[in-house]
């Protein structure tokens, strides 16, 4: 997970180069954190608890930790090539819903962009986040061996 927000954020960096990019986007940073069972309280480590990744060798959980986004968290598109367009939400402003319209066509320009800037190898997705801040994308590669 980690290493593909760094993969993304990179192919972010070559998208915002783009003269006629009307947007910018970037991925939230994360951090892979590993910690020794002994140190971790008894409740954390409960079935059906937070930290519920254990590796069998080292007796350490490891998890990926980010900042807590703040704003309304939006779903653009998915693993399946669905859309989530929400910009005539009647519950919102005019400029709520444009400032949607207009991250919504960023995140598919996004994801064509990286489909064509990997040659056809990588095609980035699942985008999602707060505004033009995006977390959590998936890597569907050609081989099937996807990240994220």
């Amino acid at each position: 997970e980690a290493m593909a927000q760094c993969m993304c954020e990179e192919f972010a960096s070559n998208y915002n180069k783009l003269r006629n990019t009307p947007k910018k986007l970037s991925f939230l940073a994360c951090h892979v954190v590993r910690i020794h069972l002994n140190d971790v309280p008894l409740a954390a480590i409960a079935p059906n608890s937070l930290l519920t990744f254990r590796t069998q060798d080292t007796r350490e959980c490891v998890f990926v930790m980010e900042h807590l986004m703040t704003g309304t968290f939006t779903k653009y598109n998915n693993n399946f090539g669905e859309v989530y367009d929400t910009s005539s939400d009647k519950n919102a402003t005019a400029s709520v819903n444009a400032r949607h319209a207009e991250t919504l066509l960023t995140a598919e320009a996004f994801s064509h962009f990286t489909l064509h800037e990997s040659g056809g190898s990588m095609l980035v997705c699942d985008l999602q986040g707060v505004n033009d801040l995006f977390t959590d994308p998936q890597i569907h590669t050609e081989e099937g061996k996807g990240l994220g």
